[in-house]
């Protein structure tokens, strides 16, 4: 229940990431960029969209939480000898 809980969230709020990539040329043509400021605004818009894209990702997988069996320092448990 709770893994389709997170696919939701993560839909619902990544659709308006994934939609920027349109969004930054309707921008730049509403704001009537030409030439290399066009250019300019769309590389940096396109890189705001990735960030968000990737904290959203980051997010995402910080709250499915960590599927390892060690421990948070990294020990499983088990002694050398015992495997």
């Amino acid at each position: 229940m709770r893994k389709y809980v997170v696919i939701l969230l993560s839909i619902g709020f990544g659709l308006p990431v994934f939609a920027q990539g349109a969004g930054c040329n309707t921008t730049a043509a509403e704001k009537k960029l030409t030439g290399a400021a066009k250019t300019e605004f769309i590389k940096q818009c396109e890189m705001t969209a990735a960030k968000a894209r990737m904290t959203v990702a980051a997010k995402d997988k910080q709250s499915s939480g960590s599927k390892s069996h060690a421990g948070k320092d990294g020990n499983c448990g088990y002694a050398t000898a015992d495997l």
